[in-house]
Protein backbone atom coordinates (compact mmCIF):
# COMPACT_ATOMS: atom_id res chain seq x y z
CA UNK A 1 0.00 0.00 0.00
CA UNK A 2 0.94 3.32 -1.00
CA UNK A 3 -0.10 7.13 -0.19
CA UNK A 4 1.08 8.65 -3.40
CA UNK A 5 1.90 6.39 -6.88
CA UNK A 6 2.77 7.65 -10.29
CA UNK A 7 3.60 6.38 -13.53
CA UNK A 8 6.52 7.81 -15.62
CA UNK A 9 5.62 7.58 -18.91
CA UNK A 10 7.75 10.98 -20.31
CA UNK A 11 11.27 11.75 -18.29
CA UNK A 12 9.38 15.42 -18.10
CA UNK A 13 7.08 14.41 -15.84
CA UNK A 14 9.97 13.89 -12.53
CA UNK A 15 9.89 17.52 -12.58
CA UNK A 16 6.24 17.43 -10.57
CA UNK A 17 6.05 13.50 -9.59
CA UNK A 18 9.43 13.63 -7.35
CA UNK A 19 8.24 16.80 -5.36
CA UNK A 20 4.65 15.05 -5.02
CA UNK A 21 6.01 11.78 -3.54
CA UNK A 22 8.74 13.81 -1.21
CA UNK A 23 5.61 15.70 -0.10
CA UNK A 24 3.76 12.44 0.79
CA UNK A 25 6.07 10.90 2.65
CA UNK A 26 7.51 14.24 4.38
CA UNK A 27 3.51 14.85 5.31
CA UNK A 28 3.28 14.21 9.24
CA UNK A 29 -0.60 14.39 8.68
CA UNK A 30 -0.95 11.90 5.81
CA UNK A 31 2.94 10.20 5.53
CA UNK A 32 3.47 7.09 3.93
CA UNK A 33 5.46 5.02 1.56
CA UNK A 34 5.73 6.77 -1.94
CA UNK A 35 6.17 4.70 -5.62
CA UNK A 36 7.35 5.77 -8.44
CA UNK A 37 7.16 3.72 -11.45
CA UNK A 38 10.02 4.37 -14.30
CA UNK A 39 9.45 1.98 -17.02
CA UNK A 40 12.77 0.73 -19.13
CA UNK A 41 11.99 3.16 -22.40
CA UNK A 42 11.56 5.98 -19.97
CA UNK A 43 14.65 5.23 -18.56
CA UNK A 44 16.50 5.30 -21.78
CA UNK A 45 14.87 9.01 -22.60
CA UNK A 46 17.10 11.94 -22.48
CA UNK A 47 15.72 15.13 -21.12
CA UNK A 48 17.46 18.30 -20.44
CA UNK A 49 16.36 18.89 -16.75
CA UNK A 50 16.95 22.26 -15.33
CA UNK A 51 20.18 22.88 -12.98
CA UNK A 52 17.60 24.01 -9.81
CA UNK A 53 15.73 20.52 -9.97
CA UNK A 54 19.27 18.79 -8.48
CA UNK A 55 20.17 21.52 -5.88
CA UNK A 56 19.93 20.39 -2.18
CA UNK A 57 17.01 21.39 -0.83
CA UNK A 58 16.04 21.80 2.99
CA UNK A 59 12.56 20.35 3.72
CA UNK A 60 11.50 21.59 7.39
CA UNK A 61 8.43 18.54 8.58
CA UNK A 62 5.83 20.35 11.25
CA UNK A 63 6.02 18.09 13.85
CA UNK A 64 2.98 18.14 16.27
CA UNK A 65 4.15 18.89 20.23
CA UNK A 66 2.49 16.91 22.79
CA UNK A 67 0.81 18.48 25.78
CA UNK A 68 2.66 19.73 28.36
CA UNK A 69 0.60 18.12 31.19
CA UNK A 70 0.05 14.84 29.84
CA UNK A 71 3.99 14.57 29.43
CA UNK A 72 4.32 15.95 33.51
CA UNK A 73 1.20 13.37 34.48
CA UNK A 74 3.59 10.71 32.63
CA UNK A 75 6.41 11.38 34.46
CA UNK A 76 5.15 11.77 37.46
CA UNK A 77 3.79 8.38 37.33
CA UNK A 78 7.72 7.05 35.79
CA UNK A 79 9.12 8.79 38.98
CA UNK A 80 6.39 6.87 41.32
CA UNK A 81 6.82 3.70 39.75
CA UNK A 82 8.78 0.94 41.96
CA UNK A 83 9.55 -1.09 38.41
CA UNK A 84 8.85 1.24 35.06
CA UNK A 85 8.95 -0.61 32.06
CA UNK A 86 8.41 1.77 28.67
CA UNK A 87 7.62 -0.14 25.84
CA UNK A 88 8.68 1.99 22.70
CA UNK A 89 10.38 1.48 19.42
CA UNK A 90 14.01 0.67 19.08
CA UNK A 91 15.53 3.95 18.45
CA UNK A 92 15.13 4.55 21.55
CA UNK A 93 17.83 2.39 23.37
CA UNK A 94 20.49 4.99 21.37
CA UNK A 95 18.96 7.56 24.17
CA UNK A 96 22.60 8.59 25.85
CA UNK A 97 20.06 9.06 28.98
CA UNK A 98 18.02 5.73 29.96
CA UNK A 99 17.50 4.40 33.34
CA UNK A 100 14.57 2.37 32.81
CA UNK A 101 14.35 -0.68 31.35
CA UNK A 102 13.16 -1.55 27.69
CA UNK A 103 11.01 -4.62 26.93
CA UNK A 104 13.23 -6.53 23.33
CA UNK A 105 10.63 -5.99 20.81
CA UNK A 106 9.37 -9.08 19.16
CA UNK A 107 11.03 -10.62 16.94
CA UNK A 108 13.14 -10.62 20.35
CA UNK A 109 16.50 -8.58 20.10
CA UNK A 110 17.43 -9.33 23.43
CA UNK A 111 20.99 -10.51 21.68
CA UNK A 112 21.09 -7.08 20.80
CA UNK A 113 21.51 -5.43 23.99
CA UNK A 114 24.82 -5.60 25.87
CA UNK A 115 24.34 -8.27 28.33
CA UNK A 116 25.60 -6.07 31.24
CA UNK A 117 23.20 -3.35 29.82
CA UNK A 118 21.16 -1.23 32.64
CA UNK A 119 18.57 -0.93 29.93
CA UNK A 120 18.51 -4.40 29.53
CA UNK A 121 15.13 -6.45 30.97
CA UNK A 122 15.89 -9.57 32.78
Amino acid sequence: MTRYWDRIVHPEQILSSLPQAVATMLDPGDCGPAFIALPQDVQGMAWDYPAAFFEPMLHAVPRPRADRDRLDGAVRLLEAAQRPLIVSGGGVRYSPVLRIPLPPSPPSTASRWPRRSPARVR
